[in-house]
């Protein structure tokens, strides 16, 4: 009887595989034949190449089609490839691709949650309405302070490095506790002490218990993000168990600290604790929002700064750019303020520049949540029509649209010349912090403090590549992030020195 059973069970798995395997060409769309099980991403699942790479031979192949069909395991994805598509699904009908495609069991993961991220629908909604005034303008003009010590504190350290001139020092983690001694002071209102000794600091474990590329947790993360049911078979949780405890612990402890000194600081940590009291909340609620700002203002900014940095080092020239817009800055505003930070254009070229040379992420993805039909009027497509229901999957090749020949002049060249006030021209094709309604509530914050920590640098060192470093970088394969392999080794050599 047994046999019987496995035997239909197997015989149905098949059939079911052969009908799934059709779901895109039924539709009259095209795109690769998927192998079983693993779908179109093989290489990149057995930690052959990144995800980028997996889907750029797709994207190069299909030039003519506005859109093709893909398999992301036995799950169907449509690879969007027309920037015109792309803005439909991000603003003119975002209300039909609402979510984005991230499962999180809130029971399992409270913390990580309740990122705006990951949460869906109205729920989404709600907390983004709440926790938008914590990154206005004039809350960041109150945190601005506290990066302003925390860059310094950086400079001092690279000061002290012996290894600056000769060896250098790895940008990677040298941002890493820049970024984290940030969001430490703002989102937990405490000290990371990242730069009090070359040791890793707590606070810093803490997150590298979370983020570490090529960790076990961040491997089984990428994992589940190009297999989603991975996460609910394997019990993944994005904040592991030991970590999740620390957090709520420091953030009780912070609570009990400032309610029994009636202590109150303009931060990012205050302003959940109005929120709290207003609402209710209880300390693990309290937890994951500062946790929310935690994971969108360390890993990420650290990595686009790495990425600058190194970008500048090997373009000198604009190093003496931005250097010489520092000085004039300073000498006519009597130093560098919340507001003249945001006036540097060279330097704002460059990091837009970066976000679009070396990407921090491939691709979007994002799940249709009311049925909607697509027809190319470009003549740089075929003219095929695809319909899609809730529930299907599309690919948003964020660096790749930005990187293409039709778009970009000349786009494997770094020239931030083309960022002189044209960033926000076709955010069709440049969105680095996504665009329409749920665009990265942070990205405020994070472009304030990589361009505070790079400016600060920038006034008091030149900066070059150290032999220790391999020009151009490869990419670690299995990471969520675009990660450089080794770090990036660069020299700081002190002005005037």
């Amino acid at each position: 009887m047994f046999e019987v059973l496995l035997a239909t069970f197997i015989v149905l798995l098949v059939l079911w595989y052969k009908i799934r395997s059709y779901y895109w060409v039924n539709r009259g769309v095209p795109g690769p034949k998927p192998w079983p099980i693993v779908g179109n991403l093989a290489e990149h699942l057995f930690g052959r190449k990144t995800i980028g790479q997996v889907i750029t031979e797709i994207y190069q192949k299909y030039d003519e089609y506005p859109f093709v069909g893909i398999f992301r395991a036995t799950s169907p994805c449509l690879l969007v490839r027309d920037p015109e598509f792309v803005n439909r699904i991000l603003v003119k009908d975002h209300k039909s691709f609402y979510n984005n495609d991230f499962n999180i069991d809130k029971k399992k993961d409270p913390l990580f949650g309740q990122n705006p991220f990951v949460l869906r629908n109205q729920e989404w909604r709600d907390t983004r309405h709440m926790l938008t005034p914590g990154f206005t303008g004039g809350k960041m003009k109150d945190i601005y302070p506290l990066i302003v010590g925390v860059a310094a504190k950086l400079v001092k350290f690279v000061e002290n490095n012996p290894s600056v001139e000769a060896d250098g020092v790895n940008a990677r983690e040298l941002t890493r506790r820049f970024t984290l001694d940030n969001v430490a002071i703002a989102a937990f209102g405490i000290d990371g002490k990242s730069f009090e000794s070359e040791e890793i600091s707590e606070f810093m474990e803490l997150a590298n218990r979370i983020l570490t590329p090529g960790s076990l947790n961040g491997i089984l993360q990428q994992l589940t993000t190009v297999l989603p049911i991975l996460r609910i078979a394997l019990s993944v949780k994005m904040v592991p168990k030991d970590a999740e405890h620390r957090l709520i612990e420091i953030v009780t402890q912070v609570v009990n600290h400032r309610a029994s000194s009636n202590l109150k600081i303009n931060d990012y940590f205050e302003f959940i604790l109005q929120i709290a009291k207003e609402k209710g909340l209880s300390n693990i609620d309290i937890a994951a929002h500062a946790t929310t700002f935690f994971l969108d203002g360390y890993e990420s900014s650290s990595n686009v700064m790495t990425s600058l940095l190194m970008n500048l080092a090997v373009n000198p020239t604009y190093q003496k750019k931005i250097r010489d817009e520092i000085k004039t800055v300073e000498e006519n505003n009597n130093g560098i303020t919340y507001e003249t930070i945001f006036e540097l254009k060279w330097l704002d070229a460059c990091l837009n520049e970066t976000l679009r040379f070396t990407p921090l992420f491939d691709i979007m993805v994002k799940t249709c949540t009311q049925p909607f039909q697509y027809t190319p009027d470009s003549s740089d497509f075929k003219k095929i029509t695809v319909k899609l229901y809730p529930g299907d999957t599309v690919i948003l090749p964020y660096s790749l649209l930005m990187n293409d020949e039709k778009y970009v002049v000349n786009p494997k060249e770094f020239l931030p010349e083309r960022m002189l006030g044209k960033a926000d021209s076709n955010r069709s094709i440049f969105f680095p912090f996504g665009n329409g309604p749920r665009t990265c509530i942070g990205q405020r914050f994070g472009i304030m403090q990589i361009k505070q920590g790079v400016a600060e640098l920038i006034k008091h060192f030149d900066i070059s590549l150290s032999p220790k470093f391999r020009y151009p970088p490869k990419l670690i394969p299995l990471n969520f992030l675009n990660e450089i392999q080794g770090g990036v080794w660069l020299r700081f050599k002190k002005i005037g020195n």
